[in-house]
């Protein structure tokens, strides 16, 4: 019974970080919106040259595939971030920011794609980002938990536990994690192969 009402706390624990994790994203994304509408005059000559540049890149296939690196950086960096955060109580305080700052950045350039690019723009925005962010922030959010979780661990409860080398040791948890490194491989992948064969065919559209 005590094996139940443990199990039953920790699942309400684990649903009220996720919830404020998702609240921090949801400003986030709330902000970046915001911002990408309000920026004027020389900033929104600058979105505009850019995302123009891009297109133009893409049209023209001077823009290359992302190699290996470059794919696992843009792919891991959250991920790698957030664990490194979740290993000491400062990721209390920084995990949260880190959810609210993806939610900006993502939603940032979805708008601004859209304000330079009209209706059409949430077309490319999604093919270029949307699957692969779809799966991304979908097992950040699954780090998030566990990470915010082993951060408000105090060194008492590490050491009653066994240390970080238990908590990892957690079948569940390494099942958990073993989707998400799966989940991630496969948008290395996308970002390698697949994603700039979809941006070739949606760049004739504009």
């Amino acid at each position: 019974m005590k094996k139940k009402k443990t199990s039953f706390h920790a699942k309400e624990f684990h649903r009220g970080i996720l919830l404020f994790i998702a609240l921090a994203f949801a400003v986030g994304g709330l902000a970046g919106c915001i911002f990408a509408g309000a920026v004027s005059g020389t900033g929104t000559q600058a979105i505009s040259s850019h995302i123009e540049a891009f297109l133009a890149g893409i049209q023209g296939d001077s823009l290359s595939p992302p190699g290996l690196l470059a794919a696992s950086w843009s792919v891991l960096r959250w991920p790698v971030i957030l664990m490194l955060l979740s290993v000491t109580s400062i990721g209390l305080i920084c995990i949260p920011i880190l959810f609210f700052a993806r939610g900006f950045l993502f939603a940032f350039c979805i708008a601004s794609f859209v304000r330079v690019l009209g209706s059409s723009g949430a077309l490319f925005a999604i093919l270029l980002l949307g699957v692969e962010s779809l799966l991304t922030i979908s097992a950040l959010f699954v780090l998030g938990i566990h990470g915010l979780t082993l951060a408000s661990w105090t060194s008492v409860e590490r050491r009653k536990c066994g240390g970080l080398r238990s908590y990892w040791h957690d079948p569940a948890l390494a099942l958990r994690h073993g989707i998400c490194l799966i989940v991630f491989s496969f948008c290395i992948i996308w970002e390698m192969f697949l994603g700039p064969i979809l941006l070739s065919s949606a760049a004739a559209l504009f």
